[in-house]
């Protein structure tokens, strides 16, 4: 009987030995044996295919004949520190398996304890390593692009600035000279154009600057409410040609001060302020409220500035399009002119003061855009 059990135990790990090798052979990843000099002493079928040659002929070579040179010191550093009494080590090398192949592999190899042979296992990687190169040309193409673009848009802008304000100083000379009614008209729309014109070659030099890191700014303690009682008087005028109310409230302590440009905080204003009058209802109203924000984690404070308008408000599915460049959510459903810049401006600004800009809208009701400024503490 124990003569049965040793030969069915026998039978039994000969089977799973056969298993093993089999397994070992036909494995998707090479398996290599290698000397403390980089010989190979054994290898599985995946292995040799990755060399590009038979079992037998491998047998003895040594591995490093089939690696480039350009990585052949990451696979001499490989086998330093596996035969330095590192545990385990890793590296990336690349195979040359002939003149117009080449295969990207990650090596991880270890030295069982009391042995001087590694054991390597060897992966392709060339699917992620062509991937990566593929992304990393096509971001360079993309940097390229964009900084073509942005050189076109400041050349032009710059080149279209001079002839406009020509064509603006020509007809505030045709303005007050002596014209009837019809002529006047006409020469009202070339100046309202002309410096409608003039403000979208503005706006596009600011993205321009900025996209380039030429956006100039100067941080300092700004007064609030003195900057944003002189924006809503310049607006009023518009806001009093669409009958609409046009409101402040403020916190009690009036005297607040935000660190900003004081320039670019009142383009931002501007900005703002002309949307919420120009996307309203005749006879609505816009409200603008400044209120402090509670102290954050970082024990930072800031005021935030809010605009409120009862105008059509904006759908959920459009709010994340607001900020990017060119995104007229409005252009089916009115008629206001505008190509879309000034939000994405708005935006631009904020971040390069250091502040945030938000909007909360429900469709039919009104929206609330609001900006975020640190406040300067006393």
């Amino acid at each position: 009987m124990q003569n049965n059990d040793l030969i069915l135990a026998k039978e039994r790990a000969e089977v799973a030995t056969a298993k093993f090798v089999e397994l070992y052979d036909f494995a998707p990843t090479g398996y290599f044996t290698l000397s403390r000099e980089g010989e190979i002493i054994e290898l599985n079928l995946c292995a040799s295919q990755m060399l590009g040659m038979q079992h037998s002929k491998l047998i003895n070579s040594r591995f490093i004949l089939f690696v480039t040179n350009d990585t052949k010191p990451n696979f001499n550093s490989f086998l330093e520190k596996v035969f330095a009494g590192k545990t385990k080590a890793e590296c990336d090398i690349t195979l040359s398996i002939n003149a117009n192949v080449q295969m990207f592999v990650h090596l991880v190899g270890n030295v069982p304890d009391g042995e001087e042979l590694c054991f390597v296992t060897a992966v392709d990687i060339t699917a992620r390593k062509t991937a990566e190169k593929g992304i990393i040309q096509a971001r360079n193409q993309a940097e390229k692009s964009n900084r073509a673009k942005i050189e076109f848009l400041s050349r032009m802008s710059h080149e279209l600035r001079t002839p406009m304000h020509s064509m603006l100083s020509y007809a505030q000379l045709l303005e007050m000279s002596e014209l009837n009614p019809t002529q006047k008209k006409w020469v009202n729309h070339i100046f309202t154009s002309g410096k409608h014109l003039l403000n979208l070659i503005d706006e596009v030099l600011d993205i321009s600057g900025t996209n380039a890191g030429k956006l100039s700014l100067l941080i300092e303690p700004v007064p609030l409410m003195g900057i944003i009682e002189e924006m809503m008087d310049t607006i009023q005028p518009l806001a009093n040609a669409g009958q609409l109310k046009l409101e402040l409230e403020s916190v009690p302590a009036n005297q607040l001060f935000v660190l900003a440009d004081r320039k670019r905080l009142k383009q931002v204003l501007i900005h703002l302020l002309s949307n919420a009058i120009k996307f309203n209802r005749q006879g609505g109203s816009v409200t603008v409220k400044t209120e402090r924000m509670p102290q954050t984690d970082a024990g930072i404070l800031t005021v935030r500035i809010s605009i409120i308008d009862t105008g059509l408000g904006i759908s959920s599915d459009d709010l994340p399009k607001l900020f990017l460049p060119f995104g007229r959510i409005d252009a089916e459903v009115t008629n206001a002119d505008g190509i879309g810049l000034g939000l994405d401006i708005v935006k631009i600004k904020m971040d390069a003061m250091k502040g945030m800009v938000g909007v909360e809208s429900v469709y039919g009701v009104g929206s609330t855009f609001w900006i975020e400024l640190p406040m300067v503490q006393e």
